[in-house]
C-alpha cells in the first residue's frame, strides 16, 4: 500500500530516471527545498536495488524484466550503460553534500569495482575492436584521423559485471566524465573529512 511515485519507485529506462532526479537534486540544493530533497534520497536508495549496487552495476531498464524480451520470447539482457553508473555516483555525491545521507562508500565501491573499468585506456584493446568493427566510411566534415588517439580515456556506454562492450555513446562519455571529476573534487576539496 505504498504510493511508489510520491517516494521516487520507477519501472523504466534506468538514465532516463536518474537524470531527472539528478536536476531536481540540483534544484533542491540551490532552493534548499527539503521535500524534493526527500524525494530524492527516496529515489536513490529505491533505485540501488536494481542491479549489484555493491559493485555500481545498475541496468540500462529497471522494473519488470519480464517485458524486456525480444520478438522469440528469449530474455534481453540489460547491460549497465555508463550514464546510469555515473549520475548514481552524482546523486549520491549530491545527497552527501545536501546532508541527505553517508553515500560516501556507495560512491568509494561503485568508482573502484564498475566505474573504472568503463574507462578506455588501452590502445592495444582499442586497436582490436577498430579492426574488428565493420568498415566505415566518413562523412564530410569528419575525419578517421588518429581516432584511437582521440579515444584513449572516453568511457564505453555498455558493461556487465564481468564484460564490457565496445559501445560509444556521447551521453555517456559526458556523464562518466563529469561524474569522474565530481568523485576527484569531492575528495580534494577543502574541509574534506570522510
Amino acid at each position: 500500500m505504498v504510493s511508489g511515485s510520491d517516494h521516487g519507485h520507477f519501472a523504466a529506462h534506468f538514465h532516463s530516471t536518474t537524470v531527472i532526479d539528478l536536476g531536481l537534486l540540483q534544484y533542491a540544493t540551490l532552493t534548499n527545498d527539503s521535500p524534493v530533497k526527500l524525494f530524492v534520497r527516496q529515489f536513490y536508495e529505491y533505485a540501488r536495488n536494481f542491479g549489484l549496487a555493491r559493485i555500481g552495476f545498475f541496468p540500462a531498464n529497471a522494473g519488470d524484466h519480464g517485458s524486456y524480451r525480444s520478438p522469440d520470447g528469449s530474455y534481453l539482457p540489460q547491460p549497465a550503460e555508463g550514464c546510469c553508473i555515473a549520475e548514481m555516483m552524482r546523486i549520491a555525491i549530491g545527497l552527501c553534500d545536501a546532508g541527505m545521507g553517508d553515500y560516501w562508500d556507495d560512491v568509494d565501491q561503485c568508482l573502484r569495482s564498475r566505474f573504472i573499468e568503463l574507462q578506455l585506456i588501452d590502445r592495444a584493446l582499442l586497436d582490436e575492436v577498430s579492426r574488428a568493427g565493420r568498415p566505415f566510411t566518413t562523412k564530410p566534415g569528419m575525419t578517421a584521423d588518429k581516432v584511437t588517439d582521440r579515444c584513449i580515456g572516453t568511457f564505453s556506454a555498455g558493461s556487465d559485471p564481468t564484460a564490457l562492450y565496445p559501445l560509444w555513446t556521447l551521453c555517456c562519455v559526458g556523464n562518466c566524465s563529469v561524474a569522474l571529476y565530481r568523485a576527484w573534487e569531492s575528495v580534494v576539496r577543502p574541509g574534506w573529512r570522510r
